[in-house]
């Protein structure tokens, strides 16, 4: 029932956060559209901020079934919001039918299935069995021969309708966009995980205490997207942000590998801005330059692909954060002495403890043991995303500096008022 929900949540959510940004590439050229996706993600980054905390809430002080009974009424406002207000042109060039039709089912089987097959043995992997195990080596191997066989169904003659439409990645600019794209994602997700965590094994916070730790970063990630929309709306140029974002995110990924239990207040508050700055920078500004190499009839498809990469980059934003953190916790073991510790936090653990009574109650060497094993865990995950920065940073590299479009050259946008007829027109 869980996994059943969940899927239908994500159907909703996914294309909710794909139609936002398919609208507001509709209504505006290219060159004022980061400024108003900069305040359209804003709105998602308030949500980022508030719903850890909301969350955290419910998990301390209520039940975890109010993290999805919350979801009715807010998204019933949705509903009501865009049923009465949302007016946009939608020429019909096809029945309900055909449009259903259009839908590239086994594309999204494929890839959806050659995914969760990958991180089911990636997951499995040094925590449930061993590396060698045919338990975890079958199920990477078959996603990885999915991903070969997807690729193949997307560039036959028999997909129609692709998922991932080979013409959009038949320039630089275009591809080098989408990966970034993944990358900041990922990242987005990483830091959104693993700085709470932090504060939860190494500061002893409590759930609720450690969302409020990571407001710093929340609350400057929206400004953030803001003022680099501005700039970009009012320059025109992507790449500088690009370089920007990159640059920003690898120094503060720098900062936070070097945090133990010691780190000042002022120091991880101040570290944070450096990361939203950074991601803030990407979020807004990737899409855009995506959409300047390619023309304006791809809007939904180049948004959709963008859309698609998005939520791949959430998902192994979380996979290999903890990956890192289960094998680090399982190879650095011989830190602990105790065995009751050594027990608890082996075999994936280690995320699963991070607050507990067990580790809440524990005092002298033994914590101290602890907290160096978790401190050398989270030192190499934020390695790791230094390393995804620079990658990010130098592709961009490859980016060319094209022109954003100035005026809107499309068949959609907002319906135009009837005015009524006045006594001199008749």
């Amino acid at each position: 029932m869980l996994v059943a929900g969940r899927t239908v949540q994500g159907l909703g959510g996914g294309g909710v956060m794909m139609l936002m940004e398919v609208i507001v590439s509709d209504l505006l050229p290219q060159r004022e559209r980061a400024q108003y996706l900069g305040i359209v993600l804003s709105t998602g980054s308030l949500a980022v901020l508030i719903g850890p905390i909301i969350g955290g809430a419910f998990g301390t002080e209520a039940t975890w079934r109010w993290c999805f009974y919350i979801s009715v009424p807010i998204g019933g406002i949705g509903f009501i919001l865009a049923a009465a207000f949302l007016r946009l042109k939608t020429p019909q060039h096809d029945t309900w039918t055909k449009a259903i039709a259009r839908i590239d089912f086994l594309g999204n089987f494929l890839f959806i299935a050659s995914t969760c097959s990958m991180l089911v043995g990636l997951i499995m992997g040094g925590q449930l069995y061993p590396w060698s195990s045919a338990r975890v080596v079958v199920p990477i191997v078959l996603g990885g021969i999915g991903w070969l066989v997807f690729a193949g169904q997307q560039v036959s003659p028999f997909c129609k309708e692709p998922i991932m439409p080979p013409r959009l990645f038949s320039n630089r600019t275009a591809v080098t966009g989408f990966i970034n794209n993944f990358i900041s994602c990922m990242l987005l997700e990483w830091t959104v995980y693993y700085l709470p965590f932090y504060f939860q094994t190494l500061k002893g916070s409590s759930q609720l205490f450690s969302s409020v730790q990571v407001l710093p970063f929340n609350v400057f990630l929206v400004p953030s997207a803001i003022i680099n929309g501005g700039i970009m709306a009012k320059t025109g140029n992507y790449k500088f942000l690009h370089w920007a974002g990159f640059a920003f995110f690898a120094l503060a990924s720098g900062l936070f590998s070097s945090m133990d239990e010691t780190t000042s207040t002022v120091k991880w508050v101040f570290w944070q801005f450096f990361g939203a700055y950074g991601l803030g920078s990407l979020i807004m500004s990737i899409l855009p330059a995506i959409q300047s190499s390619l023309p304006e009839a791809d809007v939904a498809s180049s948004t959709g692909v963008h859309a698609f990469l998005r939520s791949f980059g959430f998902v192994w934003g979380f996979t290999i954060p903890s990956l890192i953190v289960n094998n680090q916790v399982n190879r650095n073991l011989y830190l602990i002495t105790d065995p009751e510790v050594q027990e608890a936090v082996a075999g994936g653990g280690a995320f699963s403890e991070a607050y507990s009574p067990l580790l809440n109650s524990l005092t002298g060497e033994t914590k101290t043991q602890v907290l160096r094993l978790y401190t050398v865990s989270l030192q190499t995950v934020w390695y790791a995303a230094l390393a995804f920065s620079l990658l990010g940073f130098l592709l961009v590299f490859v980016e060319k500096q094209l022109k954003l479009r100035e005026s809107l050259q499309t068949e959609f946008g907002l319906e135009e008022e009837q005015k009524p007829e006045t006594k001199e027109s008749v």
